[in-house]
């Protein structure tokens, strides 16, 4: 099953992505915007900590998989370091590290 992407879908309709406006998933039905449909072609067993980043980020995350965390991964072709939402993880947490240390 496609995974729904709202976010890319309500930015390409001009939502302006700020704290105090509607979720993106809103947005799309308020405006009667179809999201985007992403196949998952690959499925990776992660950590509970990665399947929550992932899921912050609207990734598709099943946490109970027979008791593991499931990622679907709507990318494949390249390796998962150069995964985009593996990058903005990777940063964020690096970010919040240098920030703790300095």
């Amino acid at each position: 099953m496609p995974m729904s992407d709202y976010e890319e879908a309500a930015i390409q309709r001009g939502w302006p992505k700020t704290d105090d406006d509607s979720t993106a998933e809103e947005f799309c039905r308020n405006n009667s915007v179809e999201p985007y449909g992403w196949e998952v072609y690959e499925h990776w067993v992660v950590s509970q900590w990665m399947a929550e980043q992932l899921s912050k980020r609207d990734q598709r995350v099943d946490s109970d998989f027979a008791g593991l965390c499931v990622w679907g991964r709507t990318s494949t072709g390249q390796s998962i370091e150069a995964d985009s939402v593996i990058v903005e993880i990777y940063k964020a947490t690096h970010t919040a590290e240098q920030t703790m240390e300095g």
